[in-house]
């Protein structure tokens, strides 16, 4: 059964004027539907057109980026021999702010997906969590987006799924890092992970981040302060000199490249497998929850994700930050030249 619905609501704070404009809600219910329907069934790429305005440029951007999502959703489930059955995205925190015949529009937009291997009755639902803003431009009784920027959980640029090789890269580990390990509490990771990771459908806490911790999804990305405290909050490992969240958390702390080498360096984590896809396919079975996925472009880790389980057809799953993501099958949003590192944390 195709499943597709959106939920408008206000939530942080009050819609202006404008945003009681029924055509702005209608033209946003109508877009998402259409880009949640084309997930399902790739055949929505013909469609979207009418949502956008092609005259300027950075209309003409944002219809290629939906265009190119729904090509890769369908590529990437035909590579996993899946299909994607469900969509739903629920648009929160609405704001607009209006001229006339102008309008920006900040939102977040949670996408819950479900999907099934082919074959087999199981359904699967994941969630992806995105901030989205928008300049749109009115157009008879209707509006077109002009501009629509937001980070993709499910990737931006890709065609083709995991079969280019890559250029070998600099090893990860410079220096071994004395630390007591501890015990690693691997259920405590999955609830901590599962209840902050924040706007994507699926979460806990409101949708919220832990607000223990600064945020550092603005300020070029929060997946591995994210990683670091689901070890610690969740999983009881104690921080140390290098790895460490006062008033603002150390490099190994916030950035990923660095989280991952002293994870490596410092003894608390072993390197399973790294490489493109097939390379590391094999090693995907000794993944266990609490364990780490770091993603490689052009040499340099740029992200990381935390394994919370495996999907029914065993397939391991992922919650992370900026993006958001909820029950993640660990590989979706990255391409055919993606280095992946996984990492087994020390028990």
């Amino acid at each position: 059964m195709f499943g597709f619905a959106m939920l408008l609501a206000v939530a942080g704070g009050t819609l202006s004027r404008a945003g009681a404009d029924p055509s702005v809600e209608r033209f946003l219910t109508g877009m998402y539907e259409t880009r949640a329907l084309g997930l399902i069934t790739g055949r929505q790429v013909d469609t979207l057109a009418q949502f956008y305005d092609t005259s300027v440029q950075g209309g003409r951007f944002a219809l290629a980026h939906e265009e190119g999502r729904i090509q890769y959703m369908q590529a990437w489930a035909q590579a996993r021999d899946l299909a994607v059955v469900e969509a739903e995205t629920f648009v929160t925190n609405l704001k607009v702010k209006s001229d006339g015949d102008r309008a920006t529009v900040s939102l977040i937009a949670r996408t819950r997906l479900g999907y099934r291997y082919n074959g087999k009755a199981d359904l699967n639902q994941m969630g992806v969590g995105s901030w989205h803003w928008l300049q749109l431009v009115r157009s008879g009784d209707t509006w077109k987006v002009q501009k629509e920027f937001y980070l993709d959980a499910m990737g931006s640029e890709w065609t083709e799924p995991y079969k280019a090789e890559t250029k070998r890269s600099s090893p990860l580990v410079d220096e071994a890092i004395p630390v007591s390990r501890g015990r690693l509490d691997r259920q405590g990771v999955v609830s901590y992970a599962e209840k902050y990771c924040g706007a994507a459908w699926g979460c806990g806490n409101n949708s919220d981040y832990n607000e223990r911790y600064q945020s550092y999804r603005n300020l070029g990305g929060d997946c591995a302060n994210f990683a670091s405290q689901t070890l610690v909050e969740g999983g009881k490992l104690k921080p140390d000199w290098v790895w460490r969240h006062d008033k603002a958390g150390s490099a190994c702390w916030v950035n990923a490249q660095s989280f991952v080498r002293y994870l490596l360096g410092s003894g608390r984590a072993t390197l399973l497998a790294k490489g493109i896809y097939p390379k590391v396919e094999g090693a995907l079975a000794r993944l266990q929850p609490g364990d780490i996925v770091g993603y490689q472009a052009k040499g340099t880790i740029t992200h990381v994700s935390v394994i919370t389980g495996k999907d029914s057809g065993g397939v391991p799953i992922v919650a992370a930050h900026t993006a958001d993501r909820y029950r993640n099958p660990w590989d979706l949003g990255w391409d055919k030249n993606t280095v992946y590192v996984l990492l087994h944390l020390r028990d």
